[in-house]
């Protein structure tokens, strides 16, 4: 059951926290500058490519803190938290009110 579902502004901010909570305030707002969060939102695919780009190899890293920040924050499970766009679509349909994802 996922836990917390308030909109998109909380997993932007969610995402934000957990950037600086793991990388650092100045190294957060760096990627948050380059790939704003809100790109995750509409198009995690994009998002996740924007960070490859830009940050090569550490791409992983930081989309891996993504998805463990929005796993614990949210309670997705395991398989919901695979990739980005799982995680994303998991929280979308869980807003929406899709009992598959309950």
């Amino acid at each position: 059951m996922l836990r917390g579902i308030t909109g998109d502004e909380r997993i932007v901010d969610i995402i934000r926290l957990r950037l600086a909570r793991d990388f650092g305030i100045t190294a957060s707002r760096a990627i948050d500058f380059y790939a704003d969060a809100h790109i995750a939102l509409a198009d995690p695919e994009e998002y996740a490519r924007i960070l490859l780009d830009i940050f090569g190899r550490g791409a992983s890293q930081i989309l891996e803190t993504i998805i463990i920040g929005l796993g614990d924050e949210f309670g997705l499970t395991t398989s919901e938290a695979m990739t980005l766009g799982d995680c994303i679509g998991a929280l979308q349909s869980a807003k929406a009110g899709d009992p598959a994802v309950r």
